[in-house]
């Protein structure tokens, strides 16, 4: 399960009316107002990666208050030392990993942990 932050950008005005949408969805943990370039950081947490990038995609984006949202993983210790050349999932061991070439994933199909992100067509 992962951590991560986003940061998300709204429409003039309307800070206060998202962030009180967005802390009622039940994948929220946190939610502050910001000064500066974002004006709202949502912390969602413990949850997988794609189940975190699905709900950025699905839930926070499609608000009609929001300009933009980045998000921001915290580092995993199962991520570290592997590449796009593993063969195994590092959390479960299962061989059943499979390509999402939309979002440059390889992900495992038993855990849905993403094994590796951003890969490149030719490392594939």
């Amino acid at each position: 399960m992962t951590t991560a932050f986003v940061l998300v950008n709204c429409e003039p005005n309307n800070q206060e009316k998202l962030i009180n949408r967005i802390e009622k969805m039940p994948e929220v943990k946190e939610t502050s107002a910001l000064f500066g370039a974002y004006d709202c950081i949502v912390k969602v947490d413990n949850l997988k990666r794609n189940q975190i990038r699905e709900f950025v995609r699905e839930r926070i984006r499609k608000l009609n208050e929001v300009r933009s949202a980045f998000t921001l993983y915290l580092k995993d210790d199962f991520v570290s030392g592997f590449n796009y050349r593993t063969r195994k999932c590092p959390k479960c061991k299962s061989e059943n990993l499979i390509l999402d070439k939309t979002n440059g994933e390889k992900l495992c199909e038993y855990c849905g942990f993403v094994v590796s992100e951003r890969l490149r067509e030719n490392a594939l």
